[in-house]
C-alpha cells in the first residue's frame, strides 16, 4: 500500500488517540508548528493529507457513511443485525431467507458455517447504535419491511382462500419445521403415502379429526423429505411439518383414509391484520412484537436451565433441534413464533422437562392466543427445572455423575434398586404387620 493511501487512515487514528495529526507537504513533515526536511523516493509525495475527522454535534464521526454499514445481502442499510460467530452482520430477515433458501447455511462472504440458533439473536446494542447514527435511514427502513410485509400479505391472502384436498394421517400433534421419522405399515397409510408420493409429496399430519367445539380442525401439512421403500409394501419415510392447514371437513376416502378440504392459512397476514384491528380499535400494534420479544428471552433462560441441568438426552441434543426448526421467525410474525417455541420446549424425540402444549397451540386460533400458550408452556417447565436445580437429591446425583465413571454409576444403580426391592418384601411379610398376625386364614 502506497503512503498516500495510508494518509486517511493514519490521520483517523491520530484523531482517536488524541495526537497531533502528522502531514506530509512535498518533501517535508508537519508536525505541529516544527518542520523537519525528508527525502522522497520514487513517486512524488502527497500535497496535502486530508484533515482529521470532525466529530458531528450527535457524536457520531462525520465522514461516517451508511455505505460502510450496509447488509452484503440486500445492500442496504443493516436492519435489525444479527452477528455471526464469524464476525459478519447481515439483516435478520435477509439472514432467515438465506437459512430457509439454502441447505447449507455458510457465511455469503467467508463461506463460514453457521449454525440456526445463531440466527435467532439480534445484536440489540448494534441496532441501537446504527439508529442513533442513522435515524434517517433506519426509519426508511422500517417503513420499507412495513410495506414488504403488507404486500407479502395481500399477495398471499388470496392464496389463503383456495380450497385443496389432503389426506390426512392420525398419529400426533406436529407442529411447523418438525421432523419426524414414520415406519408406515398400516394398509391405508401404506397408500396414503404412496398417493403422496406420486403427487406433491405431501399430507396432513393430525391428532384429533373434531374439536370440542365442533369449529374447524387445525393441523400441518407436512411434506416428505426421504422415504425409503420396505418388504411387504410398508415405508420408512421422513417427514417434516410446513404450514398449517384450516380443515373445513374431514370425510372417509375411498382408499380408506381420512381426506380433509380446505384451505392452507397464512398466519403472517392473520397477525397482520389483527395489529391493524388494534391500532383503529386505539390499542398498540406493537403489543404481540413486544410478546413476542418477552418470549424468546424466556426461552434462551429455559435453554440455559436445560444445559446447565444436564437434561439433555443426547450430546447436543439442544443444538441438533435448534438446526431443525431453523432460525427464529421475526418478531413481526408472533404466530410463528409461538409454534417455534413450542416445538423447541416439546421436541421429537422429547426431554420431559416441559408440559406438553403441541395440542393447545393448534387449537389456539390468533396469535395472541398462540403467544400465551407458549409462554404458559415456558414458565411452568423454568418453575420445574428450578426446583430441579435446588433439589438435593438432584444435587447429589449430579455431583456421583460428575465424580464416577459410567460404570460405577451402573453399579451404584444397581445396589440401590436391590436395597429397595428387599425392603419391600421384607415389608409384605406378615413378621414385619403385627396388625395382621391374629387375622384368620381365608
Amino acid at each position: 500500500m502506497k503512503w498516500d493511501e495510508l494518509q486517511p487512515w493514519r490521520a483517523e487514528y491520530l484523531a482517536i488517540h488524541n495526537e497531533t495529526p502528522v502531514l506530509s507537504v512535498g518533501s517535508t513533515i508537519i508536525s505541529g508548528d516544527e518542520e523537519s526536511p525528508r527525502s522522497t523516493s520514487g513517486a512524488a509525495a502527497q500535497d496535502a493529507a486530508e484533515p482529521p475527522p470532525r466529530l458531528a454535534s450527535d457524536g457520531a464521526a462525520a465522514h461516517i457513511s451508511a455505505d460502510e454499514y450496509e447488509c452484503s445481502l440486500c445492500h442496504e442499510l443493516l436492519f435489525r443485525p444479527v452477528t455471526l460467530a464469524c464476525g459478519h452482520s447481515y439483516c435478520e430477515t435477509c439472514l432467515c431467507q438465506l437459512a430457509k433458501s439454502s441447505a447449507s447455511k455458510k457465511c455469503p462472504q467467508c463461506r463460514r458455517c453457521f449454525s440456526a440458533a445463531s440466527v435467532a439473536a439480534v445484536s440489540v446494542d448494534f441496532s441501537r447504535l446504527l439508529e442513533s447514527v442513522f435515524p434517517g435511514e433506519t426509519a426508511e427502513r422500517r417503513i420499507h419491511q412495513a410495506e414488504v410485509v403488507a404486500a407479502s400479505t395481500v399477495g398471499t391472502s388470496a392464496n389463503s382462500t383456495q380450497t385443496e384436498t389432503l389426506g390426512v394421517f392420525v398419529l400426533e400433534p406436529l407442529l411447523p419445521h418438525q421432523t419426524m421419522q414414520l415406519h408406515v405399515f398400516e394398509r391405508r397409510y401404506r397408500s396414503l403415502v404412496q398417493q403422496s408420493l406420486e403427487g406433491a409429496g405431501t399430507f396432513g399430519m393430525a391428532f384429533e379429526t373434531r374439536t370440542p367445539d365442533d369449529s374447524a380442525v387445525l393441523f400441518t401439512k407436512v411434506a416428505i423429505t426421504e422415504s425409503r421403500p420396505l418388504p411387504g409394501g410398508r415405508f420408512h419415510i421422513t417427514i417434516v411439518g410446513k404450514r398449517m392447514f384450516r380443515a373445513d371437513s374431514v370425510d372417509l376416502g375411498d382408499t380408506g383414509f381420512l381426506v380433509a378440504r380446505g384451505s392452507v392459512l397464512d398466519l403472517d397476514a392473520q397477525d397482520a391484520e389483527a395489529a391493524a384491528a388494534a391500532g383503529a380499535a386505539g390499542g398498540s400494534a406493537d403489543d404481540l412484537t413486544v410478546t413476542a420479544e418477552e418470549l424468546v428471552a424466556r426461552a434462551d433462560e429455559w435453554m440455559r436451565l436445560v444445559r446447565e441441568g444436564g437434561h439433555e438426552r443426547a450430546p447436543r441434543h439442544l443444538s441438533r433441534v435448534l438446526d431443525e426448526l431453523g432460525p427464529m421467525p421475526p418478531p413481526w410474525c408472533p404466530s410463528q413464533r409461538a409454534f417455534y417455541v413450542a416445538a423447541l420446549i416439546n421436541p421429537l424425540p422429547g426431554l420431559g422437562v416441559a408440559p406438553e402444549i403441541r395440542p393447545a397451540i393448534l387449537r389456539a386460533r390468533c396469535g395472541k392466543d398462540r403467544l400465551a400458550v407458549a409462554r404458559e408452556g415456558v414458565d411452568r417447565s423454568i418453575a420445574s427445572l428450578e426446583a430441579l436445580r435446588r433439589s438435593p437429591l438432584r444435587r447429589l446425583l449430579r455431583a456421583l455423575q460428575r465424580q464416577l465413571p459410567p460404570q460405577a454409576l451402573v453399579v451404584v444403580a444397581v445396589l440401590g434398586a436391590s436395597f429397595l426391592f428387599d425392603v419391600v418384601a421384607r415389608l409384605g411379610t406378615t413378621d414385619h404387620m403385627p396388625w395382621r398376625r391374629g387375622a384368620p386364614a381365608s
